[in-house]
């Protein structure tokens, strides 16, 4: 076991910021992921487990190796990718973005065909979520139970933040990061989060006309995501399903760290579908 100066001296420079961590440098073949002050050892030992058990059952995964501890900050240690995020391919080659899209849809409905019951339930996590929010009316809240409750549970691996920045492409190898809300249900579910990030999530730096022109490319990069997980289109009670398990995602997403813009459209996109939706 190294010191903490030794491992404080190992630590190379940043190479990841997310909403959870940021990424340093460890060694040739590694990185840590370095969760922020705050981040509970429950929390990143969850990671650590759910990891674990995925890199066994699945081939997208970069392999984790421990935790390590740097002052007050807990840190996860894994192997380090080769490639780059399909964000900044998709940056690089705009006329490709169908391709990536079906890409991501072909290894997304892939990690729908494993099933592990020891994974916790994303149903669960959402109304969890649902009935904690302080972004959330009561009677919104009782109204969107309701709608959950009449979704399907299932067993299939949910990613549950399965978007371009977590996606990383090499020549030989696709790998798939950030399984820290992993969980087992219906595949919809997991698919539904996705369409949902690409539709609604905000850059608050971009400009204007970059957002206009980031819609044009969102839209292209789903009706691919969508071309490569339904391959023979998707049938009518597919489409509906997924509106469904999309509206509860929203109304979940509201107690996530977005921007007041984001929180706002948010908001508004939720209110009109709860006025659309019939519930049993």
């Amino acid at each position: 076991m190294f010191s903490e100066a030794r491992r404080e001296k190992m630590m190379g420079r940043k190479i990841g910021t997310g909403r959870t961590a940021e990424v340093y440098e460890w060694s040739e073949n590694r990185v840590i992921k370095l969760f922020y002050p705050g981040a509970s050892l429950e929390e990143v030992n969850r990671e650590y487990k759910i990891q674990s058990l995925l890199q066994r059952e699945l081939p997208f995964l970069a392999e984790v190796y421990g935790l390590e501890k740097l002052g007050e900050r807990i840190g996860l240690l894994y192997e380090r990718v080769q490639g780059e995020s399909l964000s900044a391919e998709i940056f690089r080659n705009p006329g490709k973005i169908f391709a990536y899209g079906q890409l991501m849809g072909r290894i997304q409905c892939d990690i729908h065909q494993v099933t592990l019951s020891s994974l916790p339930s994303v149903r669960k996590s959402i109304r969890g979520i649902i009935t904690g929010s302080a972004y959330l009316l009561e009677k919104e809240k009782e109204v969107l139970l309701r709608i959950l409750s009449h979704l399907p549970e299932g067993e299939a691996v949910c990613h549950m933040d399965f978007h371009p920045e977590n996606i990383y492409v090499s020549e030989d190898r696709v790998t798939v990061l950030d399984w820290m809300t992993a969980g087992k249900g219906h595949p919809l579910a997991d698919v539904a989060r996705t369409q949902m990030i690409l539709k609604y999530a905000l850059l608050p730096e971009a400009s204007l006309e970059e957002r206009q022109q980031m819609d044009g490319a969102r839209k292209e990069l789903l009706r691919g995501h969508h071309k490569g997980y339904f391959p023979q289109g998707m049938n009518r009670e597919e489409a509906k399903q997924l509106k469904v398990w999309e509206t509860v995602l929203l109304a979940a997403r509201l107690s996530e760290h977005l921007s007041e813009g984001e929180k706002a459209m948010i908001s508004k996109v939720l209110s009109s579908r709860l006025e659309e939706i019939q519930i049993p």
